[in-house]
């Protein structure tokens, strides 16, 4: 399975990661009147291509194309979600790879990568 994640300037870890479906939680909230509702459930949380890659059950291509086009701070991010294949879900907890994805980064050379992203990759 091939996951893509299109970096463009000002791409931050939301945007790669998760988001939360507020206007689906604010619906729930509404229809569960009394009752009580697990607002950050499963239902409710929308995957972006990094949990994706993670949560895939079997053999994953995760694609990171055009990573210099991202600012230095999503690739200090990306470096630190290479090096344990986790995240941090505030609500949930912590998500691990159950198998780790094979990950190609994609750049045009519009800007240098930072040497620890090129020491961690097979860079060519």
């Amino acid at each position: 399975r091939l996951i893509r994640l299109q970096c463009y300037e000002g791409i931050d870890a939301a945007a790669a990661l998760y988001e939360w479906n507020y206007p689906r939680q604010m619906l729930a909230i509404r229809q569960a009147g009394d009752e009580s509702i697990d607002i950050y459930g499963e239902t409710f949380l929308i995957e972006r291509p990094m949990l994706a890659a993670l949560r895939a059950p079997d053999s994953t291509v995760l694609l990171i194309d055009e990573i210099d086009r991202a600012d230095q701070e999503f690739e200090a991010f990306l470096l630190e979600f290479l090096s344990d294949f986790q995240i941090s879900i505030p609500e949930r907890g912590t998500v691990r790879a159950a198998e780790r994805p094979v990950v190609v980064l994609t750049s045009n050379r519009t800007r240098d990568l930072h040497e620890a992203l090129r020491r961690r990759c097979v860079y060519h």
